[in-house]
């Protein structure tokens, strides 16, 4: 099997790099058209493959999207690493981790409409749906331990608050183009004191 090195410097075989494009296109008709959209035909079109290169890799549709939203998922946990590091590094605070995270996924609003489109669809889908809280609590884990690190009394509760605001906000930026990451910011900075209060 033939290999090649990918700009990101890993070597891939030819079929795993097909396969790599087979999913960023189905994500790309998520986004736009949402998982209803997805079809053999409408992902080989999007990749521009022959409809049977892309039956070759996934026999059915729902393969296509539970492997597009896995495909995601590595790629934002990727990403959410890199800024840890760079968090290390840099001494970010919580409300500037924050921020930063919201202008990278800012940056391809096309991929942040597919992850809500394809959350939507996890509710009516029950292996997405395992795929999806499997990624939350991983989330949850990983802003806890940057909040117990800051002294936070219950690290879970207030990575779930934090999480919530940050959904509330990427689903204002989908409707409201013109919201800032600063913006989201702003609510951490009003609710962070509360969340790293000890308890009396």
């Amino acid at each position: 099997m033939q290999t090649i090195e990918a700009a990101d410097g890993v070597r891939r075989s030819r079929s795993e790099r097909t396969r790599q494009g087979i999913l960023e296109a189905a994500l790309r008709v998520v986004a736009r058209g949402g998982v209803e959209a997805v079809t053999h035909r409408s992902v080989a079109r999007e990749a521009g493959l022959t409809h049977g290169t892309l039956t070759y890799h996934f026999a059915s549709r729902d393969g296509i999207v539970l492997a597009a939203f896995r495909h995601y998922i590595a790629a934002y946990l990727a990403m959410l690493e890199g800024l840890f590091e760079e968090r290390a590094e840099g001494g970010w605070s919580v409300v500037d981790f924050s921020v930063e995270l919201q202008k990278r996924q800012l940056r391809e609003r096309e991929m942040l409409a597919a992850e809500y489109e394809l959350i939507l669809y996890a509710a009516r889908n029950e292996a997405l749906a395992r795929e999806y809280h499997r990624w939350q609590r991983r989330m949850e884990s990983e802003i806890a331990q940057v909040l117990e690190e800051r002294g936070a009394p219950r690290p879970r509760e207030a990575a779930r608050i934090i999480m919530g605001l940050t959904r509330a906000f990427e689903l204002a930026c989908l409707t409201e183009p013109n919201r800032k990451p600063a913006d989201l910011g702003r609510q951490i900075e009003r609710v962070l004191p509360a969340l790293l209060r000890s308890e009396a």
